[in-house]
């Protein structure tokens, strides 16, 4: 583990941090909703340090140790945000579906959870009169205080939508796009998934389109967050609800180190 830390602050990803001048305005986000976690951290390891001048000398290293640890995977975990929620593709539509030619009649839908900061750029994209904003009511930030001031920087869609991801309203076979950006691991329950994934395949068109942007609870993301990789879902829940829904996964792709895309078609 010290050798991953020691190895990753030495790469070219952490010198690119230390010389950006990019505005971190997701990851000024990300301290702000996790402030609380944040300051109990540093509380724990500035203790750690000072209990260590009152013990003998070898539990006096493992408390420094304990408390470096606990300061690095803060910094490993702001680092990762950066990368992924500020220097990314993630929210800048118009590189993360370049690939997609959407055409004037499309039928889209872009999916968040109380945080949007793309679909006003969508708007460029897509025909307005055919894109749907739904937000994914009851997710669990949406009476969280923080999420005021990231309205205040990011203003909800006056159009946007409250929606049960597990009983959506459009018609069958009505949509060519479903977004979901960040947003389908607010739905907490793989029961509650597999229901969204068989909602997404109704209302999709034959041959029409479910991407899934999502950080994915593996080793890699474990490491940065530490347990707030529990936040996430699995790759393989993810596989099994897709699968129970009868789409299917057609590609899949990394965004960053700690990002993946998943391209599922009806």
């Amino acid at each position: 583990m010290i050798e991953f830390i020691t190895s990753f602050f030495e790469s070219d990803e952490a010198k690119t941090l230390c010389t950006s001048t990019k505005k971190m305005q997701i990851t000024k986000l990300v301290i702000l909703f996790n402030r609380d976690k944040i300051l109990l951290g540093i509380v724990i390891a500035i203790l750690a340090f000072l209990v260590s001048n009152f013990v003998g000398p070898i539990l006096g290293k493992i408390l420094v140790t304990v408390g470096i640890l606990i300061l690095i995977n803060i910094l490993l975990s702001l680092f990762a945000s950066y990368k992924l929620y500020d220097q990314s593709d993630l929210y800048r539509p118009e590189m993360l579906f370049r690939e997609i030619d959407f055409k004037e009649e499309d039928q889209v839908i872009f999916l968040h959870a109380s945080f949007d900061p793309i679909s006003r750029k969508l708007e460029k994209m897509v025909n307005p009169q055919n894109l749907k904003i739904y937000n994914l009511y009851g997710n669990r930030h949406e009476d969280e205080k923080s999420i005021q001031v990231s309205n205040r920087l990011f203003p909800p869609h006056p159009d946007q939508i409250n929606v049960d991801p597990t009983n959506l309203e459009d018609k069958s076979h009505s949509v060519d796009y479903i977004l979901s950006i960040t947003s389908a691991h607010e739905i907490l329950t793989q029961e509650k998934r597999v229901k969204f994934f068989k909602e997404s395949k109704r209302i999709l068109k034959d041959g029409g389109t479910l991407i899934l942007c999502e950080q994915i609870r593996n080793m890699n993301n474990f490491i940065f967050f530490n347990i707030g990789a529990f936040h996430f879902v699995t790759l393989k829940d993810w596989e099994s609800a897709t699968e129970q829904s009868k789409l299917k996964i057609v590609r899949k792709e990394n965004l960053t180190r700690w990002g993946t895309i998943l391209y599922i078609e009806k």
